[in-house]
């Protein structure tokens, strides 16, 4: 009788936030759709755990009430999304902080995390992420075969309805550091001061470079746009410099 008694006890549970977290994704949904796309925004798990967000999903007595209280909420979107996306800035900026800490470099808190050579990998996946595709990247909410017994516990009725996670909550996106290495060698090739060339420089620039050692007589030259080269083969055997 126990054992029936949890299963209709979850069920109702999952009900519970199906119905509420459809509704909510549906008004965020329609509210995003008025943003600039180029922009990043949190997933609907993200937006549940905001506390706001969460006490209007836990606490209103009747959907219909969670519908009025929804339509009130959508005027704290811009609020709740500056938090969150400080948030994330935050834990990116730790990963970077704490794996050059770690490798003994000297960097600048106020525009590491502007630097054409603070990238991050995806354990997942393998691929070597600026800062903004860090935060978009699939592998970032993935949840897969892994989570910890707390984070079952605390998402489990969330993570059933939505399939998805906060990000980085498995930690597969992590500091690289060969990478650091490897594209301050490359910056430096292509004329660049590797200590201070920041993103944004580099999309006014918008430098075209090609790698040497792909080059060939056969295939052609191995040219492409800087954003390219963050990841290209990984910068292990090559050499760039400016077109």
């Amino acid at each position: 009788m126990q054992g029936l008694k949890c299963i209709r006890l979850i069920r109702e549970r999952n009900a519970f936030y199906k119905e509420r977290l459809n509704a909510l994704g549906q008004v965020f949904k329609e509210y995003v759709e008025t943003q600039p796309a180029h922009l990043s925004y949190p997933n609907i798990t993200e937006l549940y755990l905001n506390s706001i967000v969460k006490d209007v999903v836990e606490k209103a007595e009747s959907l219909d009430t969670f519908m009025e209280s929804l339509h009130v909420l959508r005027n704290s979107f811009p609020e709740i999304i500056e938090e969150w996306r400080q948030d994330i800035h935050q834990q990116l900026f730790k990963l970077a902080s704490d794996g050059l800490t770690a490798a003994k470099v000297q960097f600048d808190p106020d525009t590491v995390m502007d630097l054409a050579t603070t990238t991050f990998r995806c354990d997942r996946c393998y691929k070597i992420l600026s800062t903004h595709e860090s935060i978009t990247h699939p592998c970032a909410r993935h949840w897969g075969y892994y989570s910890s017994a707390k984070l079952r516990s605390e998402l489990a009725a969330v993570k059933e309805v939505l399939q998805e996670l906060p990000w980085n909550a498995t930690e597969n996106i992590e500091f690289y550091q060969p990478t650091l290495q490897r594209l301050h060698r490359a910056w430096h090739l292509c004329g660049f001061d590797p200590k201070t060339l920041t993103v944004a420089q580099l999309k006014n620039i918008d430098p075209i470079i090609e790698c040497s050692a792909c080059s060939t007589v056969h295939t052609g030259r191995a040219t492409m746009r800087w954003q390219g080269m963050v990841g290209f083969r990984l910068l292990r055997t090559c050499s760039f410099y400016p077109c």
